[in-house]
């Protein structure tokens, strides 16, 4: 009598095959896969049949279990062996086909784990380029817009490469796609936003090359994972657990919910990094970010064409206004300011990096030619903090201009005021006309200015003789300090 022997199919390739041992797993003579035994199963299904007394032979009714007519106890369920449906055998040109694409599909194994590598590489490179942009937004003054922007394309980024890395192996054609995608974004990038971009840019656009032929590949890896969801490659990819009985559409479905699974979780970790990123961009804008610039600066010059010298010294930190208020009242009284402030031509901003400080130059007609008024500001938190404001020395032709015009107008009072003491000076200048008999002061013939730095000299030729005045720049205006008339 000859051996018994079972029927039994490759796992990879589906080659029939008839072994002797149903429990041992044989390798397949095709494409060194599996083999493993079919299983039959006799579990007992119900049928519906007449049954007769075991003793007598008389018919029993539905579900008795003594017998009618001599009461023996009967058995009242019937059996027959059911078998499960088995896999259709193959044809030998199918099963070619099945081993063929097992190879192909054990190559693109290894091209989409390299795949999934440079995904998780791109998070990482993202996770930085977010952490970058979150300490610009606190350091740097430029535009908030601009930063916020850039920040969102780095956590969409980020995001796009984590679930890419989760789910290269389900879908390897479309997030092939999406990788060569974002190379090639990436290198357009640097390419117009860098100034020595050639090497960059190159680098970026030879691996966005690289992975858009790769492209064609992951297409036909993903068509032959469709085709054949109960492969051994296609389960390794995916992480389903082979089971014995399955049919293709049973694995199929496990693909799916496989996929589903790795959606959920690559979902909720990209949304837990963007709630996480949001959360920071909130508090460091609110405690961090300073504001533009540009709308202190046009704030300032709208004050200082105004005339408002509270609002001037209010830009100063709080440690500085009452030195910087006596200032500019100062300034104000000396050089005529109070019924208008000059005004300023072409104002602009020099942005020092190495000091971070926004240095401002403004140019004023302040009466006898112009003048360039120098500030300097400094971020203080969320400020912006005027910390120096340098207005030149005053022209000494202006204070020539009111002494020669005072003298001409014989306004002996108006001279007085141009001296440290005032009434002391219009006092001595009286007396000096009275003394030489002077209705009048003496015309002037011709005048001559000498002397440098804080000190000038007018020497006066007059019908009378040479008059010497004496001027000092002292706190911040020029002061007639002595006079010299002529010999009587």
């Amino acid at each position: 009598m000859a051996d018994a022997t079972f029927p039994a199919s490759c796992d990879t390739c589906g080659h029939e095959y008839q072994v002797p041992d149903s429990s041992k797993p044989y390798a397949c003579r095709h494409c060194d896969g599996q083999v493993t035994a079919a299983e039959v199963d006799t579990a007992p299904a119900e049928v519906m049949v007449d049954t007769a007394c075991s003793a007598c032979g008389a018919i029993l009714t539905e579900e008795s279990r003594f017998c009618g007519e001599c009461g023996a106890e009967q058995e009242t369920e019937a059996t027959a062996p059911v078998a499960r449906p088995t896999r259709a055998k193959r044809s030998g040109r199918q099963a070619a086909n099945r081993a063929k694409a097992s190879k192909e599909l054990t190559k693109a194994l290894g091209m989409l784990k390299t795949l999934r590598t440079f995904f998780r590489i791109g998070v990482a490179l993202a996770l930085l380029g977010i952490a970058f942009f979150l300490f610009a937004i606190a350091e740097n003054a430029a535009s908030l817009g601009l930063l916020v922007v850039l920040l969102v394309m780095r956590v969409a980024s980020a995001c796009a490469m984590l679930v890419g890395a989760r789910m290269v192996f389900f879908r390897p054609f479309s997030w092939s796609t999406v990788f060569a995608g974002l190379m090639t974004l990436n290198a357009a990038i640097v390419g117009f936003s860098t100034d020595f971009h050639m090497v960059q840019t190159g680098f970026w656009s030879v691996l966005a090359l690289t992975f858009w032929i790769l492209v064609p590949q992951a297409a036909k890896a993903q068509r032959l994972m469709e085709e054949n969801p109960d492969l051994a490659a296609v389960r390794q990819m995916t992480g389903v657990i082979r089971r014995r009985e399955a049919t293709e559409e049973d694995y199929a479905e496990a693909h799916a919910a496989a996929a589903q699974r790795a959606r959920k979780k690559a979902f909720t970790l990209s949304g837990g990094i963007a709630s996480i990123v949001t959360v920071l961009a909130v508090f460091v804008i609110s405690k961090y970010h300073r504001p533009s610039f540009d709308s202190v600066w046009v704030d300032f010059q709208m004050d200082w064409d105004a005339g408002r010298l509270e609002e001037v010294v209010s830009y100063f930190p709080d440690a500085q206004q009452p030195g910087q208020r006596e200032r500019l009242k100062a300034v104000v009284e000396h050089r005529g300011w109070r019924e208008g402030w000059p005004q300023q031509e072409n104002p602009e901003m020099l942005y020092d990096e190495a000091e971070s400080h926004l240095h401002g130059r403004q140019i004023i007609e302040a009466g006898f030619g112009k003048e360039e008024v120098l500030l300097t500001w400094q971020a203080h938190g969320q400020e912006w903090h005027l910390i120096d404001l340098e207005i030149p020395e005053p022209s000494f032709e202006g204070a020539e201009f009111s002494w020669m015009s005072a003298w001409e107008a014989n306004d002996v009072d108006a001279l007085g005021r141009m001296f440290e003491v005032p009434a002391r000076a219009t006092g001595n200048l009286r007396d000096l006309m009275d003394r030489r008999k002077w209705k009048t002061l003496p015309d002037i013939l011709n005048t001559t200015v000498r002397g440098g730095g804080e000190y000038r000299e007018i020497r006066i030729e007059s019908t009378v003789g040479v008059f010497m005045i004496r001027f000092a720049l002292m706190s911040d205006r020029w002061t007639a300090t002595a006079i010299k008339p002529p010999r009587s």
